[in-house]
């Protein structure tokens, strides 16, 4: 029988679960939803395929029309699954908090309603934790399944590529433990990979939860995460990446859209780092202005305009003769056609 409770920041919690005393669970996979049943299911499949049966579902619908309903979620899921349902939708980081606060587990992963865990990722997970218990957190790598699957394998391989390339490595047990230089190498580039933790509560305590100033939360959590506790990334894909045409990953022409992604989250990473590292912050504003000018080189280069707006930032963020060079090729470029029209009347 389902138990509903009423939550104090206002949500309804439903559990399936109603017999007997709740011991704490290995696993808590937070699943965030809106607006996807079909694929939710899929998901939650995923997880209750899993030969590892130590863990807990946590279901948190962010205002879907129709709502997601507990018969839903623990038809796919199992008996293990909660649901919180936000009368409104709140957004993503909110999202990602509120799971995070109903999670007994020990250790809590996230698994986006769309994505899949792979076959045995829980079992491989536990052995990680088990035989690195100075590990906080384990980024699972992915792999990507859907139309725009191999395009996105390929970008996502050569970025985890860049940033191995920059960090010290020990790869040991199928797992990469990555070095101090990981906050820089992220801050560079943040691989898909990066937004997919496996975190033991103690580490949450520490690095906290996730920024409501930015929209892409976890991306910026993985950058904090990355001073305050040891990380490792998964050799092995454990969790199977959606990418059908439902978002900025799966379309080229909205490839903008990754770029504003990428200056979301170092501004926000800069208004935290500000206030408490300022060499931090220094190397954040570096990767600041290298982010705009390439924001700025890339619209020029497929759009064929020439984004001032980006440049300006640039040059404020990263004084660099490259900008002066940049702008005097645009205006060059420009004003050249226009001559030879004039030549030619």
């Amino acid at each position: 029988m389902s138990l509903l409770f009423h939550d104090p920041v206002g949500a309804n919690i439903c559990s399936a679960d109603s017999g007997g005393t709740t011991c704490a669970m290995r696993f808590s996979i937070v699943v965030p939803t809106l607006n996807r049943h079909e694929v939710l299911r899929e998901a939650l499949s995923s997880i209750r395929s899993q030969a590892f049966a130590d863990w807990e579902v946590i279901v948190v619908d962010d205002g879907s029309n129709p709502r997601v309903t507990i018969d839903e979620v623990t038809e796919a899921g199992g008996p293990n699954t909660k649901l919180i349902c936000h009368d409104t939708t709140r957004g993503m980081p909110t999202v990602n908090n509120t799971g995070l606060a109903h999670a007994s587990g020990d250790i809590v992963i996230y698994l986006d309603d769309d994505d899949l865990l792979a076959h045995g990722a829980l079992a491989e997970l536990d052995t990680h934790f088990r035989l690195h218990q100075e590990i906080d957190c384990i980024f699972m790598n992915v792999r990507a399944f859907g139309a725009n699957a191999a395009q996105s394998n390929a970008n996502q391989e050569k970025a985890v590529a860049e940033v191995l390339k920059r960090v010290s490595v020990k790869e040991e047990d199928g797992l990469w433990l990555l070095g101090p230089e990981t906050f820089d190498a992220l801050l560079n580039r943040i691989p898909v990979a990066f937004q997919r933790p496996a975190v033991r509560q103690r580490a949450w305590k520490v690095v906290g939860g996730f920024n409501l100033e930015t929209p892409y939360s976890r991306s910026e959590w993985a950058v904090r995460a990355s001073t305050q506790c040891r990380v490792a990334l998964t050799k092995r894909p454990l969790q199977l990446w959606r990418v059908d045409n439902q978002n900025y990953f799966s379309v080229p022409e909205k490839y903008r859209f990754g770029l504003d992604a990428v200056l979301a989250t170092l501004h926000a990473l800069l208004r935290r780092f500000e206030q408490v590292d300022a060499d931090k912050a220094r190397r954040i504003r570096h990767h600041l202005g290298d982010a705009y000018f390439a924001k700025a080189w890339k619209i020029r280069s497929i759009d064929g305009e020439v984004d001032w707006g980006s440049l300006t930032r640039s040059f404020r963020h990263r004084p660099h003769i490259r900008v002066f060079g940049f702008a005097f090729r645009s205006v060059l470029s420009w004003r050249t056609p226009r001559s030879r029209w004039r030549q030619g009347r």
